[in-house]
């Protein structure tokens, strides 16, 4: 981005060929998302479906298309210093009749038998191929919402431009050897949630 005085408009645009489209609720909709990023940082999501604010973007940003289906525009009404850094384009593209998101897939790993003989059990999920970067990561002991000895990982953007995760869970040695079932679970919005348990007596994913 130009250097720019806070409170001026900024237009960003970016160029696509061939022309991308795909269909969204029964609704033409042509798949470009914004990415803007901080130095150090992770990408954060502003504009996905060209012209959909991702959730808590402010209104001062937003997207548009020409009509061509090749020419894409970013604009920022009212800049702040907190704006600058780098932004991305990235086309999107889907088979089907709707713009799916990606949902991603789970892997649960069990604790090793030399940390449980050290009396604590850590298990670690990873969700791979997600899009976009808002999915998130839970635990649960049992069926019940479990979040003491938790940690996530922010998302990682990966070459194929989608988005890879990562959690760790930590119990007592005890509290695993008395629990039937540990899952995790990743969650967006309303969408149908995806978990993967691990049977604590077999010591195998389920």
């Amino acid at each position: 981005m130009r250097l720019l005085s806070p409170g001026q408009t900024v237009t960003i645009h970016c160029k696509h060929e061939p022309a991308i489209n795909c269909v969204k609720k029964d609704t033409s909709k042509y798949c470009m998302s914004w990415y803007h990023q901080i130095p150090g940082e992770v990408p954060k999501l502003l504009i996905y479906y060209t012209d959909q604010r991702a959730s808590g973007i402010p209104s001062k940003f937003s997207g548009s298309e020409s009509g061509n289906k090749i020419d894409f525009t970013l604009t920022i009404s009212g800049v702040e210093a907190e704006d600058s850094g780098d932004y991305y384009c990235q086309s999107q593209h889907f088979i089907g009749e709707d713009c799916k998101r990606a949902v991603p897939s789970l892997t649960v790993l069990p604790p090793s038998s030399a940390e449980l003989q050290q009396g604590k059990a850590t298990l670690v999920c990873l969700a791979n191929k997600g899009f976009p970067s808002d999915w998130k990561l839970s635990w649960k002991v049992d069926s019940i919402g479990w979040s003491e000895g938790v940690s996530v990982s922010p998302a990682v953007l990966q070459t194929d431009g989608l988005y890879s995760w990562s959690s760790t869970l930590t119990l007592p040695e005890s509290k695993w050897r008395w629990t039937a079932a540990v899952t995790c679970e990743v969650t967006r919005d309303s969408q149908t949630p995806v978990t993967k348990s691990i049977n604590t007596q077999a010591c195998t994913e389920e």
